[in-house]
């Protein structure tokens, strides 16, 4: 039997700001302009426009309204998507949306690389060591554009599948922080970027620049850097099931699977205990998965001390710390000689 809803119903859900449906179900969410743009980094944008909110992907691509936006990130149909909007109907739990997935033959457009001098003087200075983002740079998981560096994940044939460029030496756009970073269209992120290193040890990051970051403080505590999977984002899990990706083939034969969370921040850089614990519970589903997927062997979950938020925030402090000890233990020799 047709359901049939009224129309103010439907202008009232058009009016209201779709952030509680999009928190629940997505976790990491960023309100900006006054409340007025709504931010899930790497998947969309919405925006307060005359007295309703209008949505678009994250490359552009158009949404719509509200209900539209339900309907893109769920797949329900109109009613269903009118009653999540009220909180009528809404999931049990959080689940894994994402964009309208690429048509099957479609792959990100990547331009060769042609600058990487600039590329390279950003990552040392975020302490990123030079035989880290050479080896990134040899296996093609690295790439240096004019404007940003670039982290590649391929399948098992060799075809890039997913690339996102970190912007380098820009300020943020309108919208802060979410115009950092951004994925190429036609990226899949069940196919994430693969930093090439010690196949027995095996690492989970959530960013490319956290990731050689992780693998730098391996090499400067005298140890061989792991490998290390870019993920991506906090919710993202397709490539765990993937078995096209070079991830999930890493995962498999790994002796030791760590994944490296993040300390959540808020705008003003103070712990933020409310995103904390819903980004702690999607880190712990994936590991549960990751368990599952090889029950004999070590999966731990684990993060940086609490002053640092993540593997590159952890680094910085570790390298100032390092170059400080050098400083005082050569004054002290200098002194001692003369």
């Amino acid at each position: 039997m047709a359901v049939w809803i009224p129309q103010e119903e439907i202008e009232e859900v058009r009016r209201t700001s779709p952030e509680p449906f999009l928190r629940r179900n997505y976790g990491v969410v960023n309100v900006e302009r006054g409340g007025r743009r709504i931010v899930v980094p790497g998947v969309l944008r919405a925006d307060a426009v005359n007295g309703h909110w209008v949505a678009c992907g994250w490359h552009d691509e158009p949404i719509g309204d509200n209900i539209a936006l339900v309907r893109w990130g769920t797949r329900c149909n109109f009613v269903a998507a009118v009653r999540m909007l009220q909180n009528v109907v809404c999931p049990a739990a959080p689940v894994e949306l994402a964009p309208k997935p690429a048509e099957r033959n479609s792959r990100p457009k990547v331009p060769p690389g042609n600058n990487p001098a600039s590329g390279r003087a950003y990552l040392r200075s975020r302490f990123i060591s030079d035989s880290v983002m050479r080896r990134a740079e040899e296996a093609g998981a690295l790439r240096h554009l004019a404007d940003s560096v670039v982290f590649l994940g391929y399948d098992l044939a060799g075809s890039v599948r997913s690339a996102t460029k970190r912007f380098v030496g820009i300020p943020p756009a309108s919208d802060g922080a979410s115009l950092q970073k951004r994925d190429f269209q036609n990226s899949d992120k069940s196919y994430p970027c693969h930093l090439p290193g010690d196949g027995l040890r095996v690492g989970v990051v959530e960013s490319g620049i956290s990731g050689l970051a992780f693998q730098t403080k391996a090499e400067i505590s005298g140890l061989r850097p792991p490998s290390v999977i870019v993920t991506g984002g906090v919710n993202v899990r397709s490539w765990v099931s993937n078995e096209c990706s070079r991830a999930r083939a890493l995962i498999l034969k790994a002796e030791f699977l760590t994944i490296l969370g993040e300390n959540e921040r808020d705008h003003a850089g103070n712990p933020d205990p409310v995103k904390q614990e819903k980004t702690d519970a999607m880190r712990t589903k994936l590991l549960e998965i990751l368990k599952a997927e090889r029950p004999s062997r070590t999966t731990l979950l684990s993060y940086p001390p609490a002053e640092y938020k993540d593997a590159a925030d952890w680094l910085a402090g570790l390298s100032v710390t390092l170059r400080q000890r050098n400083t005082h233990v050569s004054t002290l020799e200098a002194i001692e000689e003369s």
